[in-house]
């Protein structure tokens, strides 16, 4: 049986520094997730129906797990950490900054 997702933090930190350590943990996650997606597919997104079929797909894996009932700390943290990084991806090459217009 697996484990369930949990997340438990010491009693001797306060909930602020908790709160930042496990923010901090996760965009590094996110940001090496990033690298080495844009390692694998260095071709820039070109639309943002692009970006949404990337951000679902991995979602959907993210739903898989769920459905199946098949979660891990690992399992979720994983799953999420790629859709996060597919969503900061998409705000990189499509966002405000880098976003065409539609014809």
């Amino acid at each position: 049986m697996t484990e369930p997702f949990t997340h438990s933090r010491p009693d001797h930190y306060t909930e602020t520094e908790v709160a930042d350590s496990i923010i901090s943990s996760y965009l590094m996650r996110i940001r090496m997730e990033l690298e080495r997606a844009l390692r694998k597919h260095p071709r820039p997104l070109k639309s943002l129906h692009e970006g949404h079929s990337v951000i679902r797909e991995e979602f959907e894996e993210f739903w898989d797990e769920v459905k199946a009932q098949n979660l891990t700390a690992h399992s979720v943290e994983l799953e999420l950490v790629q859709t996060a990084a597919m969503c900061l991806r998409v705000l990189v090459e499509l966002g405000p900054f880098g976003f065409k217009a539609q014809p």
